[in-house]
């Protein structure tokens, strides 16, 4: 901010800078997505997977602002001492039916 009020912003420097900072995260969304794609094909088709790439061009514009906002949001309330209430929660656990019968072994 220093430099943008004293007018010493190099703004092609800037930009240049932004889009390396773009093209990196871009550039790893893309590389994540291609191992899913050769090892681990979690997804059913490959129209899944370019809805992903084109998802992720769009992270750093449409997502990441919303993470810094709540991240920033948590930290002001941490430091002001604000009362958290979480409320009741109950353990519910899991539920398993027992249909098969016991294995039967035999030894000879």
């Amino acid at each position: 901010m220093f430099l943008l009020f004293t007018d010493q912003l190099n703004s092609e420097t800037f930009w240049l800078m932004l889009l390396f900072v773009y093209m990196v995260g871009a550039t790893m969304s893309l590389v994540s997505i291609s191992f899913d794609v050769m090892v681990k094909k979690q997804y059913d088709s490959y129209f899944q997977y370019f809805k992903l790439i084109f998802l992720s061009a769009f992270e750093a514009i449409l997502y990441h602002p919303f993470i810094v906002f709540f991240s920033l949001r948590g930290y002001w309330q941490y430091m002001t001492k604000k009362n958290f209430k979480w409320g009741e929660m109950t353990r519910q656990g899991f539920t398993q039916e027992t249909t098969s019968k016991p294995m039967e072994t035999t030894i000879s």
